[in-house]
């Protein structure tokens, strides 16, 4: 029951310090003072903390009149616990004068004037109140009430007002006298009827500030004897939309603005654990105009339908409560609703909360390699999953979460609003890049460089979905401006390929490709399925075949070092190399360079027979481009040449800015055997041991080391 209700103010504009009222009456009570205009200093009873009763101290002490009291029982099980006994009581020198009980907020006053018998213009009320500018709903108390016999149907009354401004009336006497000359009046500020609009018997002018009204008001009456503890709730009746400055409440033994005549002796009403109301409960909700309110429901079942704020309006019980769609939740589908009362605080969580769910979003994970490329730079492709999101509203969402640089946490990438048509999705759009969830990274660049960038950074998004094999293959171009960064991020399942490893025919579609190929020192020939550098190979210079004419092959050198996919180039180590090499292709059709009657083919097939066909071979130190022998093969990612016609012997090669020479083409390459050291023959008729696989072999009767 303690710290019944704190008040808290934290406006937007301003905070000041809170206010309690001990409407537990459980605090230390103090001696009772009464106020009268004539200054009175005679104390007469206790009252609780902050609460004033409706004792009188009569004329310098004559006549003072005790009606409240503590009694040391109460509602409920609080230890101590106390509560207020009000009890209608005649002035012990003039029975016929009985003083009111009462108790109140503001400071209780009254008077009369006893000379000339019989007593009379005896007035008496309460003014002022406290600082207040929140908007309860009802005001709660517990009560007992018992009747005398004077008056046994005589009304106790709860009375409870707020309002802004100031009422001031001029000449109120505000202290018992014994002759009219030895009344005092005062500007009494803030009485109670002048507030409440009711007429007054004594006192004058009565003037208020500009925009002074009563806002709210409580008037209410009880009626009967009740024995034991009644829970009583009254609500405020408010007639007006402006924030109160002030309150008072005023809990009478007696029906408080009758006439004093009525008032019946012995009358007494005890009272208890007076609290304000904030009510924080929904009132009403509908959505997309259905009314789906039921009254004490906490959890909605909109699952039929897609969450649309525009389409949900709710109301509160609580007149100046809060209601707080907190958080819609797009992966459960939940939105959650508060209801917070007006007297809200960390203290004090006076709230409800609703859920309502709606159609959820459907998330599908992909899972496949993504590989990240910088400035022609490829990293190892690396097992990650990314999400594709069906909202609600039809379209998707496209969320790579975590997503790092080496060991550089960038961040969640997210794109919305996508549209999926025929398994494709295209877009580009800003977004921005917010921290991930990873708990191994302890910083994420993503929010900085969004910043950095302006608030959004442009990307790019190409991304195919083939649900019938629940896989998704994207493109990714981050254009990370800041750094002067092209960011291209491959999403697609990981293929690697060798010498040894053939490509489908008629493969398609998306995939990181690993290169795990060895080069000899010297010339070699190539073709992949993606674009790359001769450095990223580790090699000197490539070379294109540019013409043929009077029977000489011209090779340019690629001059910007980039070495297109899937086009056959001639490529030259220092040293024999081999470096995993990575790369993002789509088409894997090896391509044909035509001069003449002379052709250069790519070749992605394992093994591929050489009979016929012309490739680079070594022969006593020197290289060649010479034809191939029955059994000799050409390795995948290589290239081949053809020539239409007559043998090729007379052709010669002509290779730009004086790079080692290639001495000829010939079909006159000397023949060998090849055999394992056990003494299989492997190879016969061979011109060249391109394909082998790597081991060591014996060819015209010497050891041969392939690698």
């Amino acid at each position: 029951m303690r710290k019944l209700f704190t008040f808290a103010f934290t406006l937007l504009a301003f905070a000041a310090n809170a206010q309690q009222v001990d409407g537990d009456f459980d605090q230390e009570w103090s001696p009772c003072k009464p106020w009268d205009s004539a200054g009175n200093t005679t104390e007469k009873g206790t009252q609780p903390a902050n609460w004033i009763i409706s004792n009188v101290c009569g004329i310098n002490g004559l006549g003072a009149t005790q009606v409240g009291e503590m009694l040391t029982t109460g509602q409920g099980d609080a230890d101590p616990n106390y509560s207020v006994k009000l009890t209608n009581t005649a002035n012990p020198f003039m029975a016929t004068e009985i003083v009111p009980a009462y108790i109140s907020l503001g400071t209780t006053w009254a008077t009369a004037v006893s000379m000339p018998f019989p007593v009379h213009d005896a007035d008496g009320g309460t003014f002022g109140g406290l600082d207040f500018s929140y908007q309860p709903d009802s005001i709660k108390l517990y009560y007992t009430r018992a009747h005398g016999t004077a008056n046994a149907t005589e009304k106790a009354s709860v009375i409870a007002y707020l309002w802004k401004g100031t009422y001031t009336q001029a000449g109120v006497p505000g202290n018992t006298a014994l002759m009219e000359n030895t009344v005092k009046t005062v500007d009494m500020v803030d009485r109670d009827r002048n507030i409440l609009g009711i007429e007054t018997t004594t006192g004058g002018e009565v003037s208020q500030t500009e925009g002074a009204e009563c806002i709210a008001k409580v008037e209410y009456y009880i009626e009967g004897d009740q024995e034991e503890w009644t829970e009583l709730t009254i609500p405020f009746e408010y007639m007006s939309e402006s924030a109160p400055q002030k309150l008072n409440i005023i809990i009478s033994a007696n029906d408080y603005f009758a006439d004093r005549a009525s008032i019946g002796v012995d009358n007494e009403l005890c009272v208890d654990n007076v609290s304000l109301v904030y009510n924080s409960e929904l009132a009403s909700l509908t959505y997309d105009g259905q009314d789906v309110f039921v009254a004490g429901q906490t959890a909605y079942d909109l699952s039929d339908k897609a969450y649309d704020e525009t389409k949900l309006t709710c109301t509160s019980n609580g007149r100046a409560a809060t209601i707080e769609k907190k958080s819609y939740d797009e992966a459960t589908g939940v939105l959650t609703i508060t209801v917070k009362g007006d007297d809200w605080s960390e203290e004090n969580k006076n709230e409800h909360v609703y859920t309502i769910q709606f159609k959820t979003a459907v998330t599908t994970n992909y899972t496949n390699g993504l590989a990240v490329s910088i400035n022609g730079q490829t990293t190892a492709p690396q097992e990650t999953t990314i999400q594709l999101i069906a909202q609600t509203d039809g379209t998707y969402s496209f969320a790579l979460k975590n997503f790092c640089l080496g060991t550089m946490g960038v961040g969640n990438i997210q794109l919305d609003n996508l549209t999926l048509e025929n398994g494709k999705i295209s877009t580009s759009q800003g977004i921005q890049i917010t921290d991930g969830d990873d708990p191994n990274i302890t910083s994420w660049m993503g929010p900085t460089l969004t910043a950095m960038s302006g608030g959004s950074i442009p990307v790019e998004l190409e991304a195919t979905v083939d649900e019938a094999r629940n896989m998704m293959t994207a493109k990714i171009a981050i254009n990370m401006a800041v750094l002067q960064q092209m960011i291209n991020v491959t999403f697609a399942p990981s293929l690697t390929v060798n010498s040894e490893t053939s490509i489908a025919d008629g493969l398609s579609g998306l995939y990181n490709v690993t290169l795990n190929r060895t080069f000899a020192a010297g010339w070699n020939t190539v073709c992949l399925p993606f674009a790359t550098t001769v450095a990223t190979l580790g090699a000197e210079q490539a070379q294109a075949f540019t013409g043929y004419s009077n029977n000489v092959l011209n090779f340019k050198k690629v001059a910007d070092g980039t070495l297109e996919a899937n086009t056959p180039y001639l490529i030259y180590f220092e040293k024999e190399t081999e470096v995993p090499t990575y790369g993002a292709a789509e088409n894997f059709e090896a391509q044909t360079v035509a001069h003449g009657k002379v052709s250069f083919t790519g070749n992605y097939t394992a093994r591929k027979n050489m009979e016929g066909l012309y490739g680079v071979a070594d022969q006593n130190g020197s290289q060649y481009i010479m034809m191939g022998g029955a059994n000799s093969t050409l390795g995948s990612t290589s290239a081949y040449f053809t020539v239409a016609g007559a043998q090729a012997n007379a052709m010669r090669i002509q290779l730009e800015g004086g790079a080692t020479a290639i001495d000829k083409v010939t079909s006159d390459g000397e023949t060998f055997d090849v055999y394992t050291l056990g003494g299989v023959k492997v190879r016969e008729n061979a011109t060249g041991l391109n394909g082998l696989q790597k081991g060591i072999y014996i060819v015209n009767g010497k050891k041969v080391v392939v690698k």
